[in-house]
């Protein structure tokens, strides 16, 4: 038996109840995001449209890659951040529509749509 300094070793397994936790858990989690981002992605779709709902899954995934999700109950709260992409797309709408009404109160009647006061009676 070799017992010099290139002794080769076994690998070391974890034990198998272990990983296959681990991974339960790693899928489940998962699982739980997807149908967190899905359920989100309908709404939004079904409220404003497609491309309002692919804006609001880019903004999901931005805020799940960036935010620190509290954890409960050894899981991760996805609905966290659920609420906080609803949040920043009600911002960026409202900012938005803000800034189109200031535009249009800025801006003089073409004519066109607009009654003219002059040719009433």
């Amino acid at each position: 038996m070799n017992s010099g300094p290139h002794q080769s070793h076994p690998p070391q397994r974890r034990d198998a109840s272990v990983a296959l936790s681990y991974d339960d858990g790693c899928r489940r989690q998962l699982r739980d995001a997807e149908r967190e981002l899905g359920a989100y992605f309908a709404a939004v779709a079904e409220l404003f449209g497609a491309e309002a709902a692919a804006h609001a899954a880019d903004c999901w995934i931005a805020l799940l890659e960036t935010t620190n999700l509290p954890v409960f109950d050894g899981r991760l709260s996805w609905r966290e951040i659920t609420i906080l992409a609803a949040s920043r797309l009600a911002i960026e709408e409202q900012t938005s529509w803000c800034s189109v009404m200031q535009r249009s109160d800025n801006e003089a009647p073409t004519g066109k749509g607009h009654h003219n006061d002059q040719h009433r009676a």
